[in-house]
């Protein structure tokens, strides 16, 4: 029960129109002063308000005097006499009770027979329908005054509470647990607002309900079929509710655990303060079997876990296979398919690839104990994760294991000062990643790598696929992407979630800015323009955004801002030519002019070879260059692709003169490059930078970079790599059309075309050449940590031995 407020802050209540929160003081404050009748008419008027003329009325006849006194309140009391009282009978949710029963019953068999007794449990209560949705329960005490149980509280609205809410749709919440079902407002809530979000998951609902009497009410307030026949909604009921949970979470590691606990009002508060019992019980068990599993597995690996062993491992790994842990998520389809391919290049190498992936689509992660015991039976030389690094999962797998973080994408958590810093000495990270970038972030020299992002030969092959197969995508001109969302929307849902007054002052400037240059085909080259642009915008708001902030609005607004209107506009230009247009990738039936064009989201593997082979004519359009995993396993399967052009892909001669030349010359830095007695270098860069990287000065790495390249053996520039890329490339509409026009017509030139490209991806890009190269960075890696090493004894050796 609440304490008694002061009278005034009743008044001001009342006087606010917030029913329910001076009902919920002025009822208890009438039992202590009952013939404060201002208070109790005051009562009177909102509890008719939210349609309770029951409870008014009884407040009313509790007073007689006042009736006597009042021909006006007589008058009124008759009219509530005629009004329902808003008291639910409990014959009218006899049907909906047994319904919920019997679905309660098959969850929980244990409960079959049971429900005369909780018919008994709240034979002495009175549920109460308010006008505005909301349920209230109460008794009357032995004094015959009405008591609310807890109290006379607008459940609707404490279930709107955003601490209660995921922070969005795209979240992936850990396990909720609820303690106390009340009316079921916010259990609903819940379970609609986690329904299906970041690509599926739904996490489990866990409820605590002690109370018998509570759960009755409950089974009489609504329809909770939806609910209880939804095997993520669990309820834990009865005193030893909380215990039958944690121990369903023991028999159950592979399940996420309640990490916090949603308390509601409970009018039986006996047990209240359950569900923290469970979060802290449940963590220290988490802690105490992931200290011990890590243990164990330190003792196994004995004299192993050192630098000299893992390079033997990795050098022998021809005539001794290696054993490999890739942990991977079911909530990104194209990570799971790149861990698949991964491990397909893997075992056809030799290699033992276990994957370890949630169990169901109510678990957000892998747990960590979970993780730590397939270690410790696996025993693998090598832990890989795709775009995580090891520090990311905190002291999980402070082991000394060598670890891989495969970068697939560019995201901020990868690249920002500071990312790689935290490396582990036994981790190498390969991927999308360059030498600027590497040092901006943090990344030690000799512990990172560039490698592509590859292509699966046996998903993407070129084989033709069955003739009745393709005819269901035969089509003029396809184009793939999930980026549906339109320019204007992107811009309402970014300011939504921006609070500071700057940004939200800033991102319309961009908007508007990225807009116009779109107009006239003009785009930022590179990410040090993109950079600049945002400064620039600032700079006429005078505000002010240094580069590290500019280069954060760029990863999370203005690239995405402008892959939106790069690769739309191509859909604008292919839509008015009148010919048969595919759009594949979510969320194309609700944009607002490309909608008749929608196909359906296209399935990783098969499908999309399918649309590759059967489509006349695919389009790639990516503002960053034309090399990217969509293109790539399109011409893998055999699929011919016009590609809009950009400054990046058609450069590729100009940045192979200048690596040409700093290899000849030993040039080693930006400075020696800038000030190499050079005049053909030094034109070279000049208009490298102009085109590219002005107003800045190349970027520092640039020269680094070169020689990684001049390493690697092939550019990614799509001038270069790709064959006949100049005939297949457009820029504007009018470029665009004429190829379209001209290709459709020549299905011997495409797949000359075609054939021609596929076999420059085919030697770069496959899984098997890319994923050894993996294996032989970590290998020349690990070789060189085991320099500074002691050597092994000949006891050592001999555990290394028996453990490999």
């Amino acid at each position: 029960m609440q304490p008694q407020q002061p009278r005034q802050a009743l008044l001001a209540a009342a006087a606010a129109g917030k029913t329910y929160e001076f009902l919920r003081g002025a009822l208890p404050s009438l039992r202590h002063t009952p013939d404060d009748d201002e208070l109790r008419l005051l009562a009177v008027s909102h509890l008719s308000r939210i349609g309770l003329f029951g409870p008014a009325l009884e407040l009313l006849d509790a007073r007689p005097a006042l009736l006597d006194a009042s021909s006006e309140l007589a008058r009124a009391a008759v009219t509530f006499r005629r009004q329902p009282s808003g008291r639910v009978a409990s014959c009218d949710r006899r049907t909906m009770f047994a319904r919920n029963m019997e679905l309660l019953s098959e969850r929980q068999p244990e409960l079959r027979g049971n429900a005369g007794r909780l018919e008994e449990a709240v034979a002495g209560l009175d549920l109460f329908h308010c006008r505005d949705g909301n349920l209230l329960l109460s008794r009357r005490r032995d004094d015959g005054l009405r008591e609310w149980l807890p109290d006379i509280l607008d459940w609707p609205l404490l279930a709107t509470r955003t601490d209660h809410l995921p922070a969005g749709r795209d979240a992936l919440s850990p396990p909720y647990l609820i303690e106390g079902l009340a009316q079921g407002h916010l259990v609903r809530r819940v379970f609609e607002r986690t329904r299906c979000m970041l690509h599926g998951y739904s996490p489990r609902i866990h409820v605590l309900e002690p109370s018998t009497a509570q759960l009755a009410v409950w089974l009489h307030a609504d329809d909770w079929s939806e609910l209880l026949s939804n095997p993520r909604f669990h309820l834990w009921l009865g005193p030893d509710g909380a215990d039958r949970l944690i121990d369903w979470c023991l028999r159950n590691p592979h399940e996420g655990r309640p990490a916090w606990v949603v308390r509601q009002p409970a009018w039986d508060p006996v047990r209240t303060g359950e569900g923290q019992r469970v979060v802290n019980a449940l963590a220290a068990e988490t802690e105490r079997a992931v200290r011990e599993i890590q243990a164990e597995i330190r003792t196994r690996l004995g004299s192993r876990a050192a630098f000299r062993s893992y390079a033997a491992r990795f050098a022998d790994r021809g005539r001794s296979p290696l054993r490999i842990l890739g942990i991977t998520s079911r909530y990104t389809t194209f990570l799971q398919y790149s861990m698949r391919d991964i491990a397909d290049a893997a075992r056809a190498a030799g290699h033992e690839f276990r994957i370890l992936i949630e169990a169901n689509e109510h678990v957000s992660c892998v747990p960590r104990q979970i993780v730590l015991r397939e270690i410790a039976e696996f025993m693998p030389d090598l832990l890989l994760i795709i775009d995580h690094n090891r520090h990311e999962y905190a002291d999980a797998y402070d082991l000394p294991v060598p670890y891989c973080n495969w970068i697939q994408d560019d995201l901020p958590h990868l690249f920002t000062p500071g990312a790689g810093a935290a490396l582990h000495p036994y981790d190498i990270v390969v991927g999308l990643i360059g030498s600027h970038r590497a040092r901006a972030s943090g990344y030690p020299p000799g512990q990172w790598r560039f490698v592509p992002t590859p292509v699966s030969r046996s998903v993407f092959s070129p084989e033709r696929l069955p003739a009745d197969e393709l005819a269901r995508y035969a089509c003029d001109i396809s184009f793939v992407t999930n980026l549906s969302i339109t320019a204007d929307e992107f811009l309402r849902r970014t300011l939504a979630d921006a609070r500071q007054p700057e940004l939200r002052a800033l991102l319309p400037a961009l908007y508007e800015e990225i807009g116009a240059g779109a107009v006239r085909g003009r785009f930022p080259a590179s990410i040090p323009q993109t950079i600049a642009v945002t400064q620039e915008v600032a700079r006429r708001l005078r505000l002010e955004v240094d580069y590290e902030n500019a280069n954060r609005i760029r990863q999370f607004f203005t690239e995405r801002l402008i892959n939106i209107h790069f690769r739309q506009q191509v859909l604008e230009w292919a839509a008015d030519l009148g010919l048969d247009l595919r759009i594949y990738g979510r969320g194309w039936e609700q944009h607002p002019r490309l909608a008749r064009f929608a196909r359906g989201v296209a399935e990783h593997g098969r499908e999309l070879r399918c649309i590759y082979q059967a489509s006349r004519i695919n389009v790639q359009a990516l503002p960053s260059g034309a090399v990217h995993q969509r293109v790539l396993e399109g011409l893998s399967a055999g699929g011919f692709f016009l590609m809009r052009r950009t400054a990046f892909d058609t450069l590729g001669p100009l940045a192979e003169s200048i690596r040409r030349r700093c290899l000849e010359r030993g040039i080693e830095t930006e400075e020696a490059l800038w000030n190499a007695d050079d005049a053909q270098l030094a034109a070279d860069v000049r208009a490298l930078n102009e085109r590219l990287y002005a107003p800045q000065r190349l970027y520092d790495g640039f020269v680094a970079d070169q020689q990684v390249i001049a390493e690697r053996g092939y550019p990614m520039e799509a001038g270069l790599l790709l064959p006949r890329y100049d005939e297949v490339s457009f820029e504007s509409r009018e470029e665009f059309a004429a190829l379209a026009a001209r290709f459709l017509s020549d299905e011997p030139l495409r797949a000359e075309i075609a054939l021609a490209q596929r076999r420059a991806v085919d030697e770069h890009f496959s899984y098997d050449t890319v994923f050894e190269c993996v294996l032989a960075f970590a290998e020349s890696y690990f070789r060189s940590r085991a320099v500074c090493e002691p050597a092994a004894t000949s006891t050592q050796r001999s555990v290394v031995a028996a453990s490999t």
